[in-house]
């Protein structure tokens, strides 16, 4: 077990950690990655890199070739991640056995906090590794993210890996043995109580090293579901920095948001009379299905994540609806002229917006429409530094300026809109809110009585559901009446909606250079 006092970063003399800045933990983490990284060969794919680069930075010293996922557009630190690709351990937009070596750091604690289910996490880690390749990962113990982490249950970190899939060929941790330095506590500046983490005397890291077989994929937990069981009894805690990015239909977050993006749609529902439509983002197909239930001819819908993809093909399935993996900075996999293109929720996600635009201004058909849709900078919420989204995979948010400066040098003509809450909606959605409140306090007095906790202790040995659970789901979903989009007080609204034509009001058309870049 690899200790302080045989790790090549530690001074004998000075009795000293010789890795400068950050904590205990970190320093330990910088020592393992000086000495591991060298080792790989070939391409390396970082998984949760976020905006740290130091394995990056030893891998490609050695020749391999790095690449990089997350989830975050922005790590919890405010750092630009440093990812070649966006996505999730779930969602690893790369071919089958394309990486030699798969890297985590410390990230695989957190994965459940991105709706990442270990044992999917762990069959597409599988996928993407060429055979016999290798998956490292290190993570702390007594620290933060999955309470099995916390409370250092390595027997069941290792089951996460099964058998068949994997050879385990290391599992050791780092610094728990670390005198003479001095014990850390980590989990107390996480919010822990020293209790919480069952007596522990020190937090540490862990490594595990796994080599993938070949051979049919197991099904994690299968033998009892004991292990499935245990990880879905717990709950990961929640970052500041936690958002699901897509909507789902198994989420809550489809039932909130589901009427408030259909609409946007509708904005558009004259037009699609036989029009050959473009649907940018399109994420898992709902608007795609309903350009093609209300009249259009075809539609193309690209997105650069294949899992949303293929959940579109199953869920929203039309005969006049194409589902195309592609990059809407570059849209190589697609042909125009379109009648009307739609851009929703795109722009705040992207590097490079005016790339993004200049394709689909290209693509459109001359008197063709094109419908835009971005969060209101100033009704969303930002880091420390009121300029960073909040939101993770949010790069940059515009106030209605800003959002007109970068439409402007692509299309001749636009109309600004703004979509929000009717005022109805909002007063009821408040009381509705209250009234919730109010129920899971009348109901947790009640849960918190002696004799009541006595008989909720008799139903669970029984095997009974629980009569009653608290649920953060609203009360409330909107319907898409709830809703309205206008071009009144467009400053204030949540959401704001453009609509863009290459003619002028005056029906002349609008010349553009394709080939100037334009800065907001």
């Amino acid at each position: 077990m690899p200790a302080c006092v045989n790790c090549n970063r530690f001074d004998a003399q000075e009795k000293i950690c010789t890795v400068s800045g950050g904590s205990p933990i970190r320093k330990c983490v910088i020592a393992l990655l000086e000495e591991e990284c060298p080792a790989y060969q070939g391409r390396v794919l970082e998984i949760g890199c976020g905006g740290w680069d130091l394995a990056k930075r030893l891998c490609e010293a050695e020749g391999c070739e790095w690449h990089g996922i997350d989830p975050m557009i922005v790590d919890s630190k405010g750092r630009p991640t440093i990812a070649t690709k966006q996505g999730t351990v779930t969602d690893i937009p790369y071919p089958d056995h394309h990486f030699d070596v798969v890297l985590g750091t410390q990230s695989l604690e957190h994965w459940p906090e991105f709706d990442s289910d270990y044992g999917d996490a762990m069959r597409e880690i599988h996928r993407v590794l060429r055979p016999g390749g290798l998956l490292s990962l290190n993570f702390p113990i007594h620290f933060h993210g999955h309470p099995i982490f916390i409370a250092g249950d390595l027997e069941t970190i290792r089951s996460l890996l099964p058998k068949n899939d994997w050879e385990i060929v290391k599992l050791e941790p780092w610094r728990k043995e670390h005198e003479p330095l001095p014990a850390f506590r980590g989990w107390r500046t996480c919010g822990f109580s020293d209790e919480a983490v069952a007596g522990g005397t020190s937090s540490y890291i862990a490594q595990l090293h796994a080599r993938k077989r070949e051979g049919r994929l197991a099904k994690l937990g299968a033998a009892d579901g004991s292990l499935t069981k245990r990880l879905s009894a717990v709950k990961a805690p929640r970052t500041p920095y936690f958002y699901r990015e897509r909507m789902l239909p198994s989420q809550p977050k489809w039932h909130t948001n589901f009427a408030e993006h259909i609409g946007r749609y509708e904005l558009a529902e004259p037009h699609l009379k036989n029009a050959r439509v473009l649907d940018v983002g399109c994420g898992v197909g709902y608007g795609a299905k309903f350009c093609a239930e209300h009249g259009a001819s075809e539609v193309m819908a690209i997105d650069y994540a294949d899992q949303a993809l293929e959940l579109a093909r199953s869920e929203f399935a039309h005969e006049r609806v194409r589902y195309v993996m592609d990059d809407a900075e570059r849209l190589v996999n697609v042909g125009g002229p379109f009648d009307v293109i739609f851009l929703y929720d795109v722009l705040e996600r992207t590097h490079r917006p005016h790339d993004v635009l200049r394709r689909c201004a290209a693509l459109m058909a001359p008197d063709g429409l094109f419908f835009c849709s971005t969060p209101n900078a100033k009704r969303s919420r930002q880091l420390a530094d009121k300029v960073t989204p909040e939101n993770p995979f949010h790069i940059r948010e515009y106030n209605r300026e800003d959002f007109e400066k970068l439409l402007r040098p692509h299309f001749a003509n636009i109309e600004m809109f703004g979509q929000d809450f009717t005022s109805h909606y909002g007063r009821l959605k408040t009381a509705m809110e209250r009234l919730q409140s109010e129920t899971r306090a009348r109901h947790e007095a009640l849960w918190a009585n002696p004799l009541v906790r006595l008989g909720r202790l008799a139903q669970r040995l029984c095997g009974a559901a629980p009569l009653w659970e608290g649920s953060e789901e609203p009360l409330l979903y909107p319907e898409p009446e709830d809703l309205r989009i206008c071009s009144e007080n467009l400053d204030n609204q949540k959401t704001f909606v453009a609509r863009c034509t290459h003619v002028l009001s005056n029906g002349s058309p609008v010349i553009s250079n394709p080939t100037r870049d334009h800065a907001v």
